[in-house]
């Protein structure tokens, strides 16, 4: 009969739970990575926003100063200034929530590599304990076989002084 370790299928389930963490560990890492491109997608959109809302009103001013512009051109443009106002403020906004998701996402994959690390570790420990019991069994049996080696020379040697 074949001695198995009594603890086989905690092993099996250990081995699976680390490989389930891993499995997690790159989905958040993946997630994280998109995330950061949300992010500096958000950031190079308000920064565009920005520079042509700038540019916008430099030109303005110049048109301005040189007695271009009309009142209805300025109330325009003042309305166009209001609309870009508020349109960096959205652009503001969406790239502080990207921010905020980025974070979350950055905690989540440490928290990942946590429970990864936790899980090849209890399944590092069964390993060796199950080692252990290898051993122990290899050393029982061998212990058994020198004894069953011993008793035979002892009878043999009472047959033969006997």
């Amino acid at each position: 009969m074949k001695k198995r370790y009594p603890l086989e299928p905690l092993v099996t389930l250990r081995r699976e739970r680390a490989l389930r963490r891993a499995h997690e560990l790159g989905e958040a890492e993946r997630q994280a990575r998109r995330d950061q491109e949300s992010l500096a997608s958000a950031r190079e959109r308000r920064a565009k926003a920005e520079t042509r809302a700038r540019s916008e009103g430099e030109t303005e001013r110049t048109r301005l100063e040189q007695g271009l512009e009309r009142a209805q051109d300025l109330a325009r443009g003042e309305l166009h200034r209001t609309r870009e106002r508020m349109r960096l403020e959205a652009l503001g906004a969406a790239e502080r929530r990207a921010e905020r998701k980025t974070e979350t996402t950055a905690r989540a994959v440490t928290d990942a590599r946590s429970a990864l690390g936790a899980a090849r570790a209890d399944a590092r420990a069964l390993e060796g304990q199950k080692e252990r019991f290898r051993r122990a069994g290899e050393r029982a049996e061998l212990s058994r076989e020198e004894e069953a080696a011993g008793d035979f020379h002892a009878v043999a040697r009472r047959r033969r002084d006997g």
